[in-house]
């Protein structure tokens, strides 16, 4: 889990870790994976998902990231570093 809590939107796309579960239905739960600049996004994105999936009125009831993306290439070393600091 990743100990950055921002609330301002990242430079690049980053991991979201994203549960929601249908209103009502906290037992029915799915965990989705988007990728986002931010956690207000990721969980726009996950709502999306899970409405794409057929559950109906998505909430979402845990979230976590940013996680480092797996493709430093795309974004730019620098960048990641910036924001994730050097592993």
């Amino acid at each position: 889990m990743s100990d950055i809590e921002r609330k301002e939107e990242l430079p690049f796309e980053c991991e979201w870790e994203i549960g929601v579960h249908p209103a009502g239905h906290s037992d029915d739960w799915e965990h989705y994976h988007p990728l986002a600049k931010s956690q207000k996004k990721a969980e726009e994105k996950a709502k999306r998902e899970a409405r794409d999936d057929m559950m109906s009125n998505p909430v979402v009831y845990m979230a976590t990231g940013p996680y480092k993306p797996a493709d430093p290439i795309r974004v730019g070393r620098e960048v990641i570093e910036e924001v994730f600091g050097d592993d």
